[in-house]
């Protein structure tokens, strides 16, 4: 069976790290695609832009710590409006890529601010694109990547935007109408 597609949601902890992955697009990002690429040119009219969509970062350092360290999902204050979350004002329910379980496939992750620490992926089979992920559904898919690790450790590199081409691989035995990815960059400072 195929696994039917991803929609790719964003989450960075801790500090305020600014990037957004780009393949397959997160939802906060899927303006940047709506010329170009086959699977969103037909939503256009129902894509709205977040020009801010490299900075979901829980509501900032200070607020998340305030909370007891929680965050939304996709990145939003954990207190505050979820608009990157199923229902909310980005999540527009579109399959962005289709997928073989047990497959390899590409993500790309732009970074405009490199804070250490390392990437985690998760994926959670939801199949219905107006309710929200749960982080418990997302944590029973923690992805490995080709090299069968779970964790990233992007290298640091002096540019402005800093670019990893990540491969992940898909369990096996996962089929889903929509599943949803998670990016979650665990930052070291």
């Amino acid at each position: 069976m195929l696994l039917k597609g991803l929609i790719a949601l964003l989450l960075i902890h801790h500090a305020q790290p600014h990037g957004r992955m780009m393949e397959p697009p997160n939802r906060s990002s899927l303006w940047r695609f709506w010329d170009t690429d086959p699977a969103i040119i037909p939503y256009k009219s129902i894509v709205v832009p977040n020009y801010g969509d490299n900075e979901l970062f829980c509501g900032g350092f200070q607020h998340q710590v305030n909370l007891g360290g929680k965050c939304g999902i996709c990145g939003d204050a954990y207190d505050g409006v979820r608009d990157n979350e199923g229902g909310g004002k980005y999540a527009k329910g579109i399959i962005v890529r289709q997928y073989a379980p047990g497959s390899i496939f590409n993500v790309n992750i732009e970074l405009t601010a490199h804070h250490m620490g390392y990437f985690e992926f998760r994926l959670c089979k939801l199949d219905n694109p107006l309710v929200a992920a749960t982080q418990d559904c997302l944590n029973q898919n923690l992805l490995l990547t080709e090299d069968g690790h779970t964790k990233y450790y992007p290298p640091a590199v002096k540019s402005t935007i800093m670019k990893y081409d990540i491969k992940l691989r898909l369990p096996a035995d996962l089929t889903c109408t929509q599943c949803v990815l998670q990016w979650r960059y665990h930052t070291g400072s």
